[in-house]
């Protein structure tokens, strides 16, 4: 440990003092987040098309596997897509639409792909996805690795952010 309290050798994402911090691909431009701070309202559509590579967290006892579902998140607001049974490689057929109104101060998206049990859901892992990378009015199709509770696995959707103007 260095005066500065550094531990030599170890990158952030395995110092104690670090390991709750959310990551992301990259930080917004200042450009970015004056686009995203001027729009007051805005709707954000989710399509999750499938999920690849997950984590069986069942028993796998007479073929059972994990029941995934996705989760996703907006500033305390939740939406899920369906069940599907028995997959480690699931695809929602057409696409499984997930729709947020946005406020202002709405930044992130989180993705959680959950398996589906009786007693208890476990995560199977989730990821952050910045708004601010979304060009306006346009489908973005995305395939992200899990992370934070599953050992691989990615969750493949697309995203729209139609933005209302300030009046």
């Amino acid at each position: 440990v260095s005066e500065r309290g550094v531990v030599a050798g170890a990158s952030p994402g395995v110092h104690p003092r670090f390991s709750g911090i959310a990551t992301f691909c990259r930080l917004p431009q200042w450009h970015e987040l004056q686009a995203l701070s001027t729009a007051e309202r805005g709707l954000l559509r989710v399509r999750v098309l499938a999920a690849h590579g997950l984590r069986n967290r069942d028993t796998g006892l007479l073929g059972d596997v994990s029941d995934p579902y996705v989760v996703g998140r907006v500033s305390g607001k939740h939406r899920r897509t369906t069940t599907i049974s028995n997959n480690l490689n699931p695809v929602w057929d057409g696409g499984f639409e997930l729709e947020f109104e946005l406020d202002s101060g709405d930044g992130c998206l989180e993705l959680e792909v959950v398996n589906d049990n009786v007693i208890r859901d476990n995560s199977l892992g989730r990821t952050t996805f910045g708004l601010w990378t979304l060009p306006p009015g346009r489908w973005c199709r995305q395939r992200a690795k899990l992370e934070q509770g599953g050992e691989g696995g990615e969750v493949e959707f697309e995203v729209r952010l139609d933005r209302e103007a300030a009046c």
